[in-house]
């Protein structure tokens, strides 16, 4: 699936999804907004730089055993209503360290998928082996170059990896623009602020920073696919998000991911907007 353009796969899924929802005929003010200017272009790296600052020095050697993540995945097509796709329970149970400094997480899983006719929640334990050095510094700028890389290019982004800024004598396959950056401060997930003390966090106000820009789609010179990319992240989120085979675009700690496109049926168009949500994070067990 990961060598497949995810529109190309999405192609099945909103077929069976518009069996279910209803639509108005041709293009909304929303789409139409889809196909205005794409605005000033940016670099791989500067948006790789907006996504590092927002992290802060947040990283997965602070999360203390205990933390969990609860993320849900949905899609919304037009003005229709959301629909849940699957939830993935993210656990850290066991966190050890051997003499040569070396360091072992244990997750443990519960992924659940809605899409399917009797959804069952399916349980796994998943090991990330860490290699020494491993600093905080260290940490949060090398090794997770790759992590935010593989957020930055989405599931159907594969080849951007390869993403040169001025390539020899061919246009980039995919480009970067409109880039904007906004510090807010927001609730945190409901289940989180009716935890006692909103679990001490400081008001029950978490520091976000918001970053969003547009991935455009080029072949023989012509724009054919955009994708509209807005995130928000707090680096008073635990740090135990990681890629799993069920949610592989889930790979940075976030508030939210989404991802808004516009998906031609025939001769209609239809907005889709798909998300990644955080309901529910704990730091460590009570």
């Amino acid at each position: 699936m990961k060598n497949l353009p995810l529109f190309l796969f999405l192609h099945f899924l909103i077929g069976g999804l518009l069996l279910g929802f209803f639509f108005s005929p041709g293009c909304t003010a929303s789409i139409e907004e889809k196909d205005a200017p794409l605005g000033k272009q940016a670099t791989v790296y500067e948006v790789v730089s907006a996504i590092k600052e927002a992290l802060g020095d947040n990283n997965i050697l602070k999360a203390k055993t205990g933390a969990a993540v609860l993320y849900e995945s949905n899609i919304r097509v037009n003005t229709s209503g959301v629909k849940l796709r699957q939830t993935l329970l993210q656990k850290l149970i066991a966190k050890k360290s051997d003499k040569n400094g070396n360091i072992r997480l244990v997750l443990e899983e519960i992924f659940t998928d809605y899409l399917v006719k009797e959804p069952s929640p399916v349980k796994r334990e998943r090991v990330i082996d860490i290699k020494a050095p491993h600093s905080s510094s260290i940490f949060s700028i090398a090794s997770l170059n790759n992590k935010i890389l593989n957020n930055v290019i989405p599931l159907f982004l594969p080849k951007a990896l390869q993403l040169q800024d001025n390539p020899p004598e061919k246009e980039p396959r995919q480009t970067f623009h409109d880039l904007k950056v906004q510090h807010l401060q927001l609730r945190p997930p409901r289940r989180v602020r009716e935890s006692p003390h909103c679990a001490n966090i400081p008001n029950c106000q978490l520091d976000v920073t918001q970053v969003s820009y547009t991935i455009a789609f080029w072949k023989e010179n012509q724009l054919t696919f955009r994708v509209k990319k807005t995130s928000l992240y707090s680096p008073q989120i635990p740090y135990i998000a990681t890629p799993s085979k069920d949610f592989p675009l889930l790979s940075l700690p976030v508030l939210s991911d989404c991802y808004k496109y516009v998906y031609h049926e025939e001769d209609k168009k239809y907005l889709v907007s798909e998300c990644i949500v955080l309901r529910d994070f704990q730091y460590q067990d009570l």
